[in-house]
């Protein structure tokens, strides 16, 4: 792939992405429960995921379906924050606060782990 395709599918990812909490913000202003929504996306994740990957699934130990669930669960009420925190706020505001892992992540790393 070219850098000139790959960035031009990075703006577009980017821009699905930032139009995607204008959307969820609608949502919510017409009624619809956090919980409901991401209902919603996790079960198209999960049938994308059982569609692209079948066959790793059946070869998934007790060991990887804990670690998934684990994962899962902490994804899910991450999610949920932040789906049911758009209510409170504004979609540009959300997603700001949403990104901030980009620089945390690093400090963190530096902080407990003591890597650059």
């Amino acid at each position: 792939m070219s850098k000139k395709k790959a960035n031009l599918w990075l703006l577009v990812v980017a821009v699905i992405w930032g139009f995607s909490y204008i959307f969820v913000k609608m949502a919510l202003n017409a009624g619809m429960h956090s919980g409901m929504l991401n209902a919603g996306r996790g079960t198209i994740c999960v049938l994308g995921w059982i569609i692209f990957f079948f066959p790793q699934l059946r070869r998934m130990t007790k060991f990887d379906f804990q670690v998934g669930l684990l994962l899962g669960t902490i994804n899910f009420i991450a999610y949920f924050l932040q789906t049911d925190g758009l209510r409170f706020s504004t979609p540009a505001s959300n997603a700001f606060l949403t990104t901030m892992y980009v620089v945390l992540a690093p400090l963190l790393l530096l902080i407990f782990w003591h890597e650059r």
